[in-house]
């Protein structure tokens, strides 16, 4: 059973805020197709989480996100299996993924200031 939850919780999910990467690619290999920047707000700087639905250590989100002056709203499955690793669903995919420290990325990942975010992280 799906319960609410409120999006506008401290974390979002207990996870480690920065990046993660999908867990078949390097972390030195990484690019914008297998890269999330979890904020600790959303999964994405520019994506604000409309709605939570919790079940067990699974967590539907929806959000919407605006990339390039457009918006879309996205639904995803969030599994997390520790704070370092989550299985992310779609619907016709599951993918896994692993925190990656910002210093073994490539540019320019590596280089983006993300100290608001891990200055404040638990």
């Amino acid at each position: 059973m799906l319960c609410p939850i409120s999006a506008t919780a401290a974390d979002l999910l207990p996870l480690k805020r920065g990046y993660f990467v999908d867990d078949s690619v390097p972390c030195t290999k990484a690019s914008n197709a297998t890269l999330k920047l979890f904020t600790g707000a959303s999964f994405g700087a520019n994506c604000v989480v409309k709605s939570v639905q919790k079940s067990g250590r699974s967590h539907r989100i929806t959000q919407t996100c605006t990339i390039k002056n457009d918006e879309a709203d996205w639904t995803f499955l969030y599994t997390v299996l520790n704070a370092k690793e989550f299985l992310l669903r779609n619907d016709e995919r599951e993918f896994h993924f692993r925190y990656c420290e910002q210093k073994y990325l490539p540019n320019p990942w590596s280089t983006v200031d993300l100290s608001d975010l891990t200055d404040k992280a638990p």
